[in-house]
């Protein structure tokens, strides 16, 4: 159904769906505030050059050369930032499901709306068709009937008047289906060709 083909289908959906997906994994990710971050490893460090007394001035005549190394750790543990940070995402996150419940029921009714319009455009077509058809038919009975005196050509000046009203009617009609069919394609993110099977 339409409704079925807008929720798997539908690539506004998909997009707004990974959005609300990537908010799920900042809050799982905001949830890990009570483990700390820790960083290890080593550290090498040198100087080499003119030696410097404490006021600033150098000792021109002195070369210092000076190396150490270590290892250290650092750990980093902020409690009250990252509680804050769980709350506010926890509130964003209820504010992009409701924004994602509403955009999916707007387009899903979107669609709903354009393929009832299709419906109804599709039934006018049918009808149009019907009437040219019968139209037709008029014209050539009443040609014969002209030709064989029994009809003024007034008669049937007019029911060809009629018929290609009657045609033009039925080349918009179509022209109108096509076009919401193109709505149906983009809407339900459908390839062009596939047919639309109408149902009640």
């Amino acid at each position: 159904s339409i409704i079925i083909i807008s929720k798997s289908k539908s690539h506004l959906l998909k997009k707004y769906s990974q959005s609300l997906n990537k908010t799920k994994a900042e809050l799982i990710q905001a949830k890990e505030w009570y483990l700390p971050n820790v960083y290890a490893g080593g550290m090498l460090h040198q100087l080499q050059g003119t030696s410097m007394n404490a006021d600033g001035n150098f000792f021109t005549d002195v070369d210092r050369h000076n190396m150490w190394a270590g290892v250290g750790a650092n750990i980093q543990w902020n409690p009250g930032k990252s509680t804050i940070m769980v709350s506010s995402l926890k509130k964003r996150l209820k504010s992009d499901e409701y924004s994602f419940q509403a955009f999916s029921n707007t387009t899903i009714l979107r669609n709903i709306e354009v393929y009832l319009k299709y419906i109804k455009q599709y039934s006018v077509l049918e009808a149009l068709k019907n009437i040219n058809d019968i139209s037709e038919k008029i014209v050539q009975q009443i040609k014969i009937q002209v030709n064989s005196g029994k009809r003024y050509k007034s008669d049937l000046l007019l029911a060809e008047t009629n018929n290609r009203h009657f045609a033009l009617k039925l080349v918009d009609a179509e022209k109108e289906l096509q076009n919401l069919k193109q709505d149906l394609y983009l809407g339900l993110n459908i390839r062009n060709g596939q047919n639309i099977i109408i149902q009640d």
